[in-house]
């Protein structure tokens, strides 16, 4: 069935879970009343139609999971007034256009899993704004441009995930700066250039994949220097010369 509106006179209510149903229908415009909502979990039902724009009232909540369902429509620029916001779930859903710049003003967004949509456009300077982050995840979706290099400021970052889009461009050499990086997936872009030197500064990086691009030039011998370093996936490139010994 549905999620009846009358959710919404339940002012009183915090957190709210009905993850891992069968639930139909749209999100109602009500649940923008629930203003003491600190958590909202749907992952994993079979709702449909838009987020609405009311959910940006929701200025105490500090996570929210639509993961899972078949939402459309594009992500609304009021989730940017969520500034209590930590974790952002929107994963596995139909939603396209592009990223709102305003999502660039949650001061407290640690967790962004947007993967496996339809999102459309360029990745966006304003993700280095997003400080506290540690964990993006945008794959599979139809991302084009070059990666910015403010990436490189998201020194709390741990997973990077930005596999199965169209990104082109080169690699920039300020990911060398994400010291606390542990995973790091582009495969099946369409990166170009080398790879840079200042990767074997990552020295917290267990797997990294840049496979399936169009990357050229040498395996840089400061690779070697990454010691907690258990997978490394460059196949489907046009890497050449000898394997470096640091390896």
């Amino acid at each position: 069935g549905t999620l009846p509106s009358e959710l919404g006179v339940l002012t009183s209510l915090t957190s709210i879970n009905l993850g891992h149903n069968q639930l139909t229908g749209t999100l109602p415009s009500e649940l923008g009343a629930l203003s003491r909502l600190s958590l909202m979990y749907l992952f994993l039902n079979k709702l449909t139609g838009i987020l609405p724009s009311e959910l940006g009232t929701l200025t105490s909540l500090a996570y929210m999971s639509f993961g899972g369902n078949q939402l459309t429509g594009t992500v609304p620029s009021l989730l940017g007034a969520l500034t209590n916001l930590t974790g952002m779930d929107l994963r596995y859903n139909k939603l396209s256009g592009t990223l709102p710049s305003e999502l660039g003003t949650l001061p407290r967004l640690v967790s962004l899993e947007l993967f496996d949509n339809k999102l459309t456009g360029t990745l966006p300077s304003w993700l280095g704004a997003l400080t506290p982050l540690g964990y993006m995840d945008l794959h599979d979706n139809q991302l084009i441009g070059t990666l910015p290099s403010e990436l490189g400021v998201l020194t709390s970052l741990t997973s990077i995930n930005l596999g199965h889009n169209q990104l082109t461009g080169t690699l920039p050499s300020e990911l060398g700066a994400l010291s606390r990086l542990s995973l790091m997936y582009l495969f099946l872009n369409k990166l170009t250039g080398i790879l840079p030197s200042e990767l074997g500064t990552l020295t917290s990086l267990a797997y990294m994949s840049f496979g399936g691009n169009q990357l050229t030039g040498t395996v840089p011998s400061l690779l070697g220097a990454l010691t907690n370093l258990t997978g490394m996936d460059l196949r489907y490139n046009k890497l050449s010369g000898t394997l470096p010994s640091e390896l």
